[in-house]
C-alpha cells in the first residue's frame, strides 16, 4: 500500500512539473524590441532552464541510487540471478555496471571492469567480439545506435558451439551522450 501511495504522489507531482514547464513557457510575451519583455522573456527561459536542470539532478540522483542498490543486497542478488548479461555503460562511454553474467562472459572483474571507459577495454573470446559490436554501435556524435547482433563462438572443430544475441539499447536522455544498456542471451537451444 505504501509503495502504491507513493506512486499516486510520484504521479501527482510529475504531473505539477509538466503544468509548471507549461506555464512557464506561456509566461513568455510576444517578441519585441521592448527593453522590458526581452528582459522578463529571459527571466521565463532563465526559470525553465533552472526547472530543467533540476528534472536531470534529480533523474541522476535516482540513477546512482538504483546502481548502488543494485550492487548490494536484494536487487544485487536478483540481477546476479539473471542468466542474461547486463551492462551499463554510462555517459562519456563509462562502463557503470554490469551483473555476474555479463562479468563471465567478458571475462572481466565486475569491481575492476567499473568505471573503466569502453574504448579502453579489453576482453577475450566472445566479449571480445561483443566489445567490438559495442564499440560499432557508437556513432560520430557519441550516442549509441540500436542494435541486435547474434554472435557464434566456435569450438576447437570449427563448429558452433554457442549463438548469443547481444542488444544494445541506447538510451535517450537529451542532456547525456554514450548511454546505453547491453543485453546479452545465450540462444544456443533457441537455433
Amino acid at each position: 500500500a505504501q509503495l502504491l501511495g507513493g506512486s499516486r504522489i510520484a504521479e501527482q507531482l510529475q504531473g505539477h512539473r509538466q503544468q509548471l514547464d507549461h506555464d512557464l513557457v506561456s509566461l513568455r510575451l510576444a517578441d519585441s524590441s521592448d527593453v522590458l519583455v526581452s528582459t522578463w522573456n529571459e527571466l521565463v527561459d532563465n526559470a525553465h532552464n533552472a526547472s530543467e536542470a533540476m528534472q536531470r539532478r534529480e533523474a541522476d540522483v535516482e540513477l546512482a541510487r538504483v546502481l548502488e542498490m543494485s550492487t548490494g543486497g536484494a536487487l544485487a542478488v536478483a540481477m546476479n540471478a539473471l542468466p542474461d548479461g547486463i551492462i551499463y555503460i554510462a555517459d562519456e562511454c563509462r562502463i557503470e555496471y554490469m551483473n555476474s553474467a555479463a562479468g563471465h562472459l567478458f571475462g572481466w572483474d565486475i569491481q575492476e571492469a567499473k568505471q573503466a571507459n569502453l574504448q579502453d577495454a579489453r576482453a577475450q573470446g566472445v566479449g571480445a567480439d561483443m566489445l567490438e559490436i559495442l564499440r560499432d554501435a557508437l556513432n560520430d556524435t557519441g550516442s549509441f545506435e540500436a542494435r541486435t547482433v547474434t554472435v557464434d563462438t566456435s569450438d576447437d572443430s570449427g563448429s558452433a558451439a554457442s549463438t548469443y544475441r547481444l542488444w544494445v539499447i541506447p538510451l535517450q536522455r537529451t542532456h547525456r551522450q554514450g548511454e546505453c544498456v547491453a543485453v546479452i542471451r545465450d540462444v544456443s537451444q533457441q537455433i
